[in-house]
């Protein structure tokens, strides 16, 4: 009797715990992603910097998404093998949106500012059921600065930039 009271107490914790335990998972991957993303943004601006050259930070969408900084020694507009600088894999379930002018492609100056394409906003959301904990935004402004942010929106992935706004997220720093 005392054991099947130990496991039914057991098995009402576990029923409780595992929920908000996944939640947790779910939120910290996405911090994560984030600030994998934040770090290949700053690493750009920095090499922008440091070369004294155009700098690129672009997005790859797909079955393996990835974020690449290259530098375009030729000129071309295209990544050549001999230009990459560093890449970054993310995870298949992280979706990532923008509302730059240039998305999916950021380009640093020499002085390290972003003009013409690439400023506004990288929306990063990874579906779950919690949407407090769903969606990520990476605001590039126009000094080459990266800003993150936690939104409280739906917790639909599909179009974060047209359920979200900027009232809705809260300043990560």
């Amino acid at each position: 009797m005392e054991l099947m009271v130990t496991v039914s107490i057991a098995a009402i914790l576990l029923a409780a715990g595992i929920p908000s335990f996944l939640s947790t998972v779910r939120t910290n991957s996405l911090a994560t992603q984030t600030n994998e993303v934040r770090t290949g943004l700053a690493y750009a601006r920095a090499e922008a910097l440091r070369l004294n050259r155009r700098v690129n930070w672009t997005y790859q969408a797909g079955a393996a998404p990835e974020w690449q900084v290259w530098q375009d020694r030729d000129g071309d507009g295209v990544l050549d093998g001999d230009e990459l600088l560093r890449r970054g894999e993310l995870r298949s379930d992280v979706t990532v949106s923008g509302t730059g002018s240039g998305f999916p492609h950021v380009v640093y100056q020499p002085d390290g500012t972003v003009t013409g394409p690439g400023w506004g906003s990288l929306w990063m959301c990874m579906p779950t059921t919690t949407p407090e904990a769903n969606v990520r935004r990476l605001v590039v402004i126009v000094s080459g600065r990266v800003r993150a942010e936690q939104c409280d929106c739906d917790n639909s992935c599909s179009g974060p930039v047209q359920s979200c706004s900027a009232s809705d997220c809260d300043d990560l720093g």
